[in-house]
């Protein structure tokens, strides 16, 4: 860097609250703090590289041994600017907490942001990321924060999970979003069958919402079934599979393990529809929705009160008027 490029540089300001006090800028915080503690490689965004040469001024002048430099390129967005700390009005933290990554999977695929390993390997666990990690292979080119990608790489590590660790971090995520809790073993069945198929914690909410209240998913199923589009549909062609399910339901005489096989089979007794053309109607009145989960797990999650109440239901409002 040719000294004229440099210039003449702050290092020291005034204290905007304090009259007669400084305040050291940037240039000087830095080094000192690097400096004190023995930092011997800075490795930062290539938006910094004019800044190196006067650190190394002031590594020299304060009497620090200089760290040897490095600048990376940029994160993009897809939009192809520079992206921020704050993805939109999200931070890293908001990744985890609120939908469902796993910290090791962004770390991840924050490292291949910038680099990449020779074996061309995406997934990684942090050992390996450690063992692999050489700053010869940082790329020279702008990255592109791409969340598809983050995804994918986070389902991977979904997948890799003991059942055991996978759960744990299932039930934390599923109770801090206040998702209710009917039946833990056999949400532990679900949530492993599941496994395979998400890729972020934060499905599971949507896959698992018919577990709210009556009262609230009655609220939400009228909502839909007013919009007039598949939902409303499907319940109003399936109604006398509706209104079967109900007199079929409000009849058992079982409970338990036993309550859905029982109620298939006096169902299809009663009825000729077989099919989507039943299960699916079913699936509308007890979800909300027309696809999701098997029809058997749904019926084990939910109490057999609570299965009669919402076939109810959903037989009233669909037919005819």
């Amino acid at each position: 860097f040719p000294p004229e490029e440099i210039g003449d540089f702050v290092i020291m300001r005034t204290h905007p609250f304090k009259d007669g006090e400084w305040l050291p800028t940037f240039h000087l915080s830095v080094c000192v703090d690097d400096g004190l503690m023995g930092i011997t490689h800075v490795i930062r965004g290539e938006d910094h590289l004019s800044n190196s040469p006067r650190h190394v001024l002031l590594f020299r002048a304060l009497g620090f041994s200089v760290p040897k430099f490095a600048h990376l390129s940029l994160i993009h967005s897809t939009g192809g600017e520079p992206l921020s700390k704050r993805y939109g009005a999200l931070s890293a933290v908001d990744f985890v907490n609120r939908f469902g990554y796993l910290p090791e999977a962004l770390r991840n695929y924050l490292a291949l942001l910038g680099w990449s390993p020779k074996d061309n390997r995406e997934v990684f666990s942090s050992e390996e990321l450690v063992e692999a990690f050489d700053i010869q292979n940082a790329t020279r080119h702008p990255a592109i924060f791409a969340e598809d990608k983050l995804k994918w790489i986070n389902g991977e590590h979904l997948r890799r999970l003991p059942d055991s660790i996978y759960l744990e971090h299932a039930f934390k995520y599923l109770k801090a979003q206040n998702v209710p809790m009917r039946d833990e073993q056999m949400l532990e069945e679900v949530l492993l069958q599941l496994k395979k198929d998400i890729h972020r914690l934060d499905e599971l909410v949507g896959l698992l919402s018919f577990l709210e209240a009556d009262e609230e998913h009655e609220k939400k199923l009228k909502a839909e079934f007013d919009k007039g589009e598949e939902l409303n549909q499907v319940m109003t062609q399936g109604i006398q599979v509706l209104a079967s399910a109900q007199q079929v339901s409000g009849a058992l005489q079982v409970s338990g393990e036993n309550f859905y096989d029982e109620f298939i089979r006096a169902l299809g007794a009663a009825l000729s529809v077989k099919g989507k053309k039943l299960f699916i109607p079913l699936r509308a009145a007890l979800t909300g929705k027309t696809h999701g989960m098997e029809l058997k797990r749904i019926f084990g999650l939910l109490k057999a009160p609570s299965i009669l109440r919402r076939f109810k239901f959903a037989a009233q409002m669909s037919s005819p008027k």
